[in-house]
């Protein structure tokens, strides 16, 4: 997703939907750590959550933007945030000392703090960190008021969904035409991921699973080098992706 995907209005009107969420709920702050809930707020569609990042969002103020120094240009032209803070750079930075001075320039100890507690990316000694930073200002945790609202779908949300549909569809028809005894599982994943990749689709969020003969009995396998022999089962699953919205599609084969 970027800030290109959708409309600017569309994205201001996300930031009124949280905003107003926060209002009812006797919120001044957000901290959002989850990179799904940065990227519907902002369109930022970097791969910078591999790294301590967070969006503050404040009720009666600006989207403030934490990330590494080496995400800058990515975050200033791909995204619409309305203030951007770095840490890192030539040299190794720590990332919970700048959150630190963001706490305290923007006074979010005095605050009432929502705080998002992802599974992942949210490393737990940042976690631990940014409990102790926050201290009793946190009173929402986890705060799941981003989450919830982008779980309603917009019209354009749904038209990028039903495009990755008819892409995996797509991929799902030349798996079938490619399907062979003496193919190995890698050589048919190949088959569908260029399939995907030239209508369009981008890399999606999850690999393929793709398994056969005694290897069926796998829920999740990869594909692997194993050929494909005479009276083999088997079953694949995988996602298209259209903007970061993503439709999946599985198969038994035989």
């Amino acid at each position: 997703m970027s800030k290109s995907d959708f409309t600017a209005e569309e994205f201001l009107f996300r930031h009124r939907q949280v905003r107003s969420r926060m209002a009812d709920c006797g919120l001044d702050c957000i901290i959002a750590f989850h990179p799904v809930s940065i990227h519907w707020l902002t369109g930022s569609d970097g791969k910078s959550y591999q790294n301590f990042q967070c969006l503050v969002v404040l009720r009666d103020g600006p989207l403030i933007m934490l990330t590494r120094e080496p995400e800058r240009y990515e975050f200033e032209q791909d995204a619409l945030c309305d203030r951007l803070e770095t840490w890192g750079g030539v040299e190794p930075g720590d990332p919970l000392m700048a959150f630190a001075s963001l706490i305290e320039r923007e006074r979010l100890a005095g605050l009432r703090v929502g705080m998002e507690v992802p599974a992942y990316y949210l490393h737990p000694h940042a976690y631990v960190r940014v409990k102790e930073l926050l201290g009793q200002a946190i009173v929402d945790e986890p705060c799941n008021i981003i989450s919830g609202l982008r779980s309603v779908k917009s019209p354009a949300e749904l038209a990028y969904v039903r495009s990755a549909a008819r892409v995996a569809d797509a991929g799902m028809t030349v798996f079938a035409d490619q399907l062979s005894a003496g193919r190995t599982e890698l050589d048919l994943c190949g088959q569908v991921y260029h399939a995907l990749l030239a209508s369009g689709s981008e890399l999606p969020a999850s690999t393929m699973n793709l398994v056969s003969g005694h290897r069926s009995v796998y829920s999740h396998g990869a594909p692997t080098r194993k050929p494909l022999l005479h009276g083999d089962i088997g079953h694949i699953e995988y996602g298209a992706a259209r903007c970061r919205y993503t439709a999946t599609i599985g198969r038994q084969f035989s």
